[in-house]
């Protein structure tokens, strides 16, 4: 049988005609078995007299001589060069899919980086705009051109988002979070695309939920703002409501928030097609299209909370989707619950967060803020610099702009501010390396230094604060988040 695989007539000649490689792999595996007495298996390949390179698969053991040393090798030799050949192949696809995968991913991170800069600017600048407006026509024109680029921006995160969920990348950040006031924010943000098709928007809080709990607001958030602008985006007529309440009991509850509209509702066979990437149902929508990813990122943060995501639907009645997260408050012991009574959060005066709740800074302008202070804005990008100035500057601030390292070092050097602003990714340097440098200047003493990035990559927020920096703003940021960060003294703008 081995004459007739390999055209070997003999053991030696068999071992001389193994790869090199493979034979050192042979000799160690004989070894081996012959210390431990385990049986051989191995596989190698095997240069044929006729030129032919084969994979050969050993079996066997060792019998020993009367002497008790052993000299010879009983088993089986069989040709497997086909299934071989073929997992060969398979593994250079995987590795080949592997990256191509990670190529799309970088490509996907570098131009959201990309984008979000312009994008960035696009929309400060119809913010500037806006404000100056003398016309209401002008000024609707003007908000068509934001609220454009906002659903060009968020079109961008969810790509973003999609990519990292696939290559399990997502980190939550839990911390404590204020509960009517998130509401709030994801209903104001709905509000302006219900109030446009004359549909009532509601939010129900159920009766003693606690002021604040400990969640990922970010990621929450945007899974409660997808099913709200999805739900305003299928429902012509009639309401939507989002209700929150709790069941269990124990520190860690599960907590039910669940969107509800008055649309035409999806048929049994379609509802599970609704959370899978790129897919849009046959249902009527007004407003832009979207690429259907806002559904199947929303579940899948919804794993990522240890919670799910399910849809219930009767055609003509509308949806109801159900998400359902493990919450737990801060400090029940300490944290107050929330009104007996069910409390709405839809009026127009029902809109402020209760004491206990302490609320992200507001817009605000107040004149003792930023007297006699100074920003140094570090940014390259000529458009969005000048236009993050203005924005800056109408809050009292004088800024001043570098556009590269060389220059931040020399303003810093002529200049005391009371805040640096700067992007991480400049022509001459690296954000983190000119950070060191400018802290070494004395003009830094109690300087804060506000990182403010076109990057969204998980854990980039926590290198830069490790790093030395005392905030962290990814592209696009508000500029009262931005004044609020660069005050000296860590006050939060009320």
């Amino acid at each position: 049988m081995t004459t007739s695989i390999t055209g070997c007539t003999n053991g030696d000649d068999l071992f001389e005609r193994i790869d090199w490689e493979d034979a050192m792999r042979l000799l160690l595996a004989l070894y081996a078995g012959e210390r431990h007495a385990t049986p051989l298996k191995v596989q190698v390949r095997c240069h044929c007299p006729d030129g032919r390179v084969i994979w050969c698969d050993i079996r066997g053991g060792q019998i020993a001589a009367a002497s008790g040393s052993a000299d010879r090798l009983c088993g089986t030799l069989w040709d497997i060069t086909e299934n071989k050949l073929g997992e060969l192949r398979l593994a250079a696809e995987n590795q080949r899919l592997s990256r191509a995968s990670s190529l799309r991913d970088e490509v996907i991170a570098r131009l959201g980086h990309e984008m979000r800069t312009p994008l960035n600017a696009i929309i400060g600048y119809a913010d500037l705009a806006s404000a100056q407006a003398r016309t209401g026509a002008l000024r609707a024109d003007i908000d068509r051109i934001r609220s454009n680029g906002r659903f060009m921006l968020r079109l961008m995160e969810d790509v973003l988002d999609l990519s990292r969920l696939e290559a399990d990348k997502i980190e939550l950040a839990l911390q404590p979070v204020c509960l009517l006031q998130l509401l709030d924010e994801v209903r104001a943000a709905a509000g302006i695309a219900a109030a446009r098709k004359h549909l009532a928007l509601r939010v129900d809080v159920g009766a003693g939920l606690p002021a604040a709990i400990v969640t990922d607001p970010l990621r929450l958030r945007q899974i409660l703002q997808n099913l709200l602008d999805n739900a305003v985006k299928f429902t012509e007529r009639g309401e939507v409501l989002l209700t929150v309440d709790r069941v269990g009991n124990g520190p860690e509850r599960t907590w039910v928030f669940e969107v509800r509209d008055t649309g035409p509702g999806i048929p049994a066979e379609l509802r599970d097609r609704v959370f899978e990437p790129f897919v849009q149902v046959n249902r009527r929508a007004t407003g832009p299209a979207g690429l259907g990813m806002g559904l199947a990122l929303s579940r899948r943060l919804a794993r990522c909370f240890g919670g799910s995501l399910r849809l219930e639907s009767t055609p003509g009645e509308g949806c109801r989707f159900i998400l359902d997260l493990p919450v737990r408050p801060p400090d029940e012991s300490l944290d107050p619950p929330l009104p007996t009574s069910p409390r709405p959060v839809d009026s127009a005066t029902d809109r402020t967060a209760p004491a206990t709740c302490k609320a992200l800074p507001t817009r605000t302008k107040t004149a003792d803020l930023s007297a006699a202070k100074g920003i140094l804005l570090v940014e390259d990008h000529q458009a969005l610099a000048k236009m993050t100035k203005r924005q800056l500057q109408t809050y009292g601030y004088e800024v001043r702009i570098a556009s590269d390292g060389a220059q931040a070092l020399r303003e810093m050097t002529d200049w005391r501010p009371t805040a640096v602003i700067m992007d991480l990714s400049l022509p001459d340097t690296c954000g983190l390396a000119l950070l060191r440098s400018l802290k070494n200047r004395p003009n830094a003493h109690c300087c804060r230094f506000v990182a403010y990035s076109g990057s969204s990559e998980p854990g980039d927020r926590q290198t830069a604060l490790v790093a030395g920096f005392d905030a962290y703003f990814v592209k696009p940021a508000d500029a009262w988040q931005l004044v609020a960060a660069a005050d000296p003294k860590g006050l939060v703008v009320a």
